[in-house]
Order: structure tokens, then C-alpha cells, then sequence
């Protein structure tokens, strides 16, 4: 799916990724891969806790979302 990924201010080392359509049933523990064409650029687990969304004052890196 595509989405935009913000880093998580509030928790470092975490993302957040803002999808532009609905993902479905994302479930915690499952992967996350984040593409930029045909190259993986980053990939993690979705957790569990639906924290509130922090932004950083860093601009937002678009990104394919695919889970």
C-alpha cells in the first residue's frame, strides 16, 4: 500500500506510517516493509500499541508500504 513514514518523536527508533488506503486486518507482530521502487529500504514488525501521533520537525519520507 502506499504510504507516507514520519519518525516517531515521542519514541525513537519507531516510524509511523500514514496509509493511503485501508490496510485491511494489520495485526501486531506482523512485517512491515517499506520500498522505494524495487529496493527495500527499511522493514520492522507493526506493534501493538496504538499510541498517539507525534511528528517530528523532520519532513515526512515517502514511501510504498507493503505488509
Amino acid at each position: 500500500l502506499p504510504a507516507t513514514l514520519h519518525p516517531d518523536a515521542g519514541r525513537p527508533g519507531r516510524w509511523i506510517a500514514e496509509l493511503e488506503a485501508d490496510p485491511g486486518a494489520p495485526a501486531p507482530g506482523q512485517a512491515a516493509v517499506c520500498y522505494d521502487g524495487d529496493v527495500v529500504i527499511a522493514g520492522g514488525r507493526i506493534a501493538a500499541d496504538p499510541s498517539p501521533v507525534t511528528r517530528s520537525a523532520d519532513p515526512p519520507v515517502p514511501a510504498g508500504l507493503l505488509a
